[in-house]
């Protein structure tokens, strides 16, 4: 009777352990339906005529954790997120460009919004597909500063009289 008993205790053990492998027991947030929500979008160059941006140009969300890459007429799509509140960035060498946060719900609706470092509070939305359009030109160097004649004349040691 001990032996039955054993017996019964160790299928019982292996069907646990085939349960549990199979995934049974597995944390519900870890399914493979949360991570398929995705961001799109489209960045604009006005300032160059020539399309050699595009292919310098990376969407960043959550500072490189998730990558997007630019197709030739701008346009971009950031797959495999899951629900929550993120970060997107354009980076290019070239031009610099203003981030956004999206948030998503776990039901799958999105919310774009301007980043106020400043004023974290204010929101400020702005339209979904994103769009993204050049701030500036990237500028790494300072110009420097040009000497003039009147320099010399305002120099503290010959502005003293003694």
């Amino acid at each position: 009777e001990a032996a039955v008993i054993q017996q019964i205790l160790q299928i019982l053990a292996c069907f646990l352990l085939f349960a549990a492998h199979l995934g049974c027991g597995a944390d519900p947030t870890d399914t493979p339906e949360r991570n398929n929500f995705k961001i799109d979008g489209k960045v604009y160059v006005t300032s160059s005529k020539d399309k050699d941006w595009v292919s310098n140009t990376r969407v960043l969300v959550e500072g490189g954790k998730y990558r997007g890459f630019l197709r030739n007429d701008g346009s971009f799509s950031v797959t495999g997120l899951p629900s929550g509140s993120f970060l997107v960035e354009v980076a290019n060498p070239a031009f610099l460009f203003e981030p956004l946060r999206v948030d998503i719900t776990s039901a799958g609706k999105m919310r774009a919004r301007k980043v106020n470092l400043l004023q974290p509070t204010k929101l400020q939305t702005v339209q979904y597909p994103l769009e993204f359009r050049e701030r500036a030109k990237a500028s790494y160097f300072q110009q420097r500063e040009q000497w003039r004649g009147t320099d010399l004349l305002f120099k503290p040691m010959v502005l003293t009289v003694e």
